[in-house]
């Protein structure tokens, strides 16, 4: 599988990182050089994810992988990939494309569950470090960031991680990735937000957790 990661030119060490992290695995990373703007690092990042979009769909391909510098797969990431990266080849009408993990996470119904792992359409979430989009979104999701670029450098809400109900953006529990703690590039200041990840994950699986005790008893 083809993935694209979204890296600033001085944040070579995140690229580096980055590739450690997903050597020895079936997915080849391919770095996209990111976008700068006047307005906000936030709608670099936004124009960035447009940029790689549209590389994918130059190169014709099937699917795409498209990731910030600092993602952070979990634990054991390889075979949990592979059973996500099956129920959403084997499930195309339940989602536009799947976010590896998310925080402010509000509305989740589920619409789905097999080997461990449970698949939840938010009415809204936040995260865009591990976005996965098969083919038939391209053009749809293409034609919506490009409509609303210029706007989302005023609006941080129309940005490229901010997902609502326009889209059907799938999540699971348990969550594929993290983002790594450190130096934001967008923030500008230290962030840990790992910490940030793995608390949603917990507070968000507990949730549902509970929900599904309570539809049994």
């Amino acid at each position: 599988m083809n993935a694209f990661v979204i890296n600033l030119k001085s944040r070579s060490d995140r690229w580096n990182r980055i590739k450690r992290r997903f050597a020895d695995s079936d997915i080849k990373l391919t770095r996209i050089n990111a976008v700068k703007s006047r307005s906000s690092g936030a709608h670099g990042c936004f124009l960035s994810f447009i940029k790689a979009l549209k590389m994918a769909k130059k190169m014709g391909l099937p699917e795409v992988l498209i990731l910030e510098d600092d993602c952070l797969p979990v634990a054991g990431w390889k075979s949990k990939w592979r059973r996500i990266h099956t129920w959403l080849q084997s499930n195309p009408d339940k989602y536009d494309l799947y976010s590896g993990g998310a925080h402010q996470i509000i509305g989740a119904h589920k619409v789905g569950g097999a080997d461990g792992i449970k698949y939840y359409d938010p009415v809204w979430s936040v995260a865009a470090h591990w976005l996965y989009i098969p083919e038939r979104s391209f053009d749809m999701l293409l034609e919506h960031y490009i409509k609303v670029s210029d706007f989302a450098a005023y609006n941080t809400l129309l940005g490229i991680d901010v997902h609502n109900n326009l889209f059907k953006t799938l999540i699971s529990c348990p969550f594929i990735a993290y983002q790594d703690s450190g130096i934001s590039n967008i923030k500008e200041r230290h962030r840990d937000t790992k910490k940030l990840f793995v608390c949603a994950e917990a507070n968000f699986c507990r949730q549902n957790r509970r929900k599904t005790k309570k539809l049994k008893s």
